[in-house]
C-alpha cells in the first residue's frame, strides 16, 4: 500500500457572507492551485512523519500572503485520505469550531470535483457563516 501525503490548509474567515450576493471580492487569499505544494521536509521533519506526527510549515504564497499546510504520513490508500478531507458535511464532528457544513452544490468535470458549501463556525464569543469553492482532483 502507498502512502498518501495528507495536506490540511488553515482558512480565513469572511463575515457577512451571503449564499445569494457575491462578495465585493473574489476572496482574500489566492486560491490554492490543485498539486503537491512546494515544500521543504527536514530530516528532523521527515523523522516525526516517521513517527506518525504531523509536521505544519507556513508557505508564502506569491501574493505575499502566508498559509499554514500540514503534512502527514498515513499509510493508507489515497482515495480514503481524501475521501476523508472532502467529507465536508461531516467537519461538524472532526473540526474543532465548526458547527455546521452543508455543500449545496457538487459535480465533477474532467475528474476535478468542485464543491460550494455553507460553513457556520464559532470562534471564541463569536460565530460566522462564510461560503467555500473547493476542488479536488480525482485520485
Amino acid at each position: 500500500m502507498q502512502p498518501a501525503w495528507t495536506f490540511a490548509l488553515v482558512v480565513g474567515v469572511v463575515s457577512a457572507a451571503s449564499l445569494d450576493e457575491p462578495h465585493f471580492h473574489r476572496g482574500k487569499l489566492a486560491p490554492y492551485q490543485l498539486g503537491k505544494p512546494n515544500l521543504l521536509i527536514s530530516s528532523a521533519d521527515e523523522q516525526r512523519l516517521r513517527q506518525g506526527e504531523s509536521v505544519m510549515q507556513a508557505v508564502a504564497s506569491a501574493d505575499g500572503s502566508r498559509r499554514m499546510v500540514a503534512v502527514q504520513d498515513i499509510d493508507v490508500p489515497v482515495h480514503v485520505v481524501m475521501g476523508r478531507i472532502t467529507d465536508l458535511e461531516r467537519y461538524d464532528k472532526m473540526v474543532q469550531g465548526v458547527d455546521s457544513c452543508v455543500n449545496y452544490m457538487s459535480n465533477e468535470d474532467g475528474g476535478v470535483h468542485t464543491y460550494k458549501s455553507e460553513y457556520k463556525i464559532h470562534a471564541g464569543g463569536l460565530k460566522f457563516t462564510y461560503y467555500m469553492t473547493h476542488r479536488s482532483a480525482a485520485p
